[in-house]
């Protein structure tokens, strides 16, 4: 799971700014919107392990973006949900698991997973900090 912010707007006045880089700016943006998506994760409970959230990272892509993404495989449905489907084992006979004792299924319908939205819950969260975070680094 990943998104990416489109700077190619604020890159032209970056250019005249003498005190900070491109790159340096992305970095501040990045770590920002990073950060509340960690902080919707908590929020909503979605830490069990800590491996969602500390997956969460940011980078620059080039020179007009800047991408937040996980390094899971289970991102995704974390932040769209999954529908009703049927799970079967791959590797045995049968699926097993803890609940109060052994359980047993060769196969069985699970409800899915609801949708959280951590990613775009943080990013639309983070955009009033990260509106004030580039006018005071580009003195606008």
């Amino acid at each position: 799971m990943h998104f990416s912010l489109d700077t190619k707007e604020l890159d032209r006045f970056v250019r005249r700014s003498k005190r900070y880089s491109r790159r340096s700016i992305h970095a501040g943006m990045g770590f920002i919107v990073e950060n509340k998506i960690v902080s919707f994760i908590n929020m909503l409970g979605l830490v069990v392990s800590g491996r969602f959230k500390n997956s969460v990272n940011h980078g620059d892509v080039d020179d007009s973006r800047v991408i937040i993404e996980d390094g899971t495989k289970y991102g995704k449905y974390l932040e769209f949900g999954t529908r009703a489907h049927m799970i079967r084992p791959k590797n045995k006979k049968s699926l097993h698991w803890k609940d109060g004792g052994d359980r047993f299924s060769k196969g069985h319908m699970v409800s899915g997973i609801q949708e959280y939205a951590p990613f775009r819950k943080g990013l639309i969260a983070s955009i009033p900090e990260l509106e004030k975070y580039v006018l005071e680094r580009l003195r606008l």
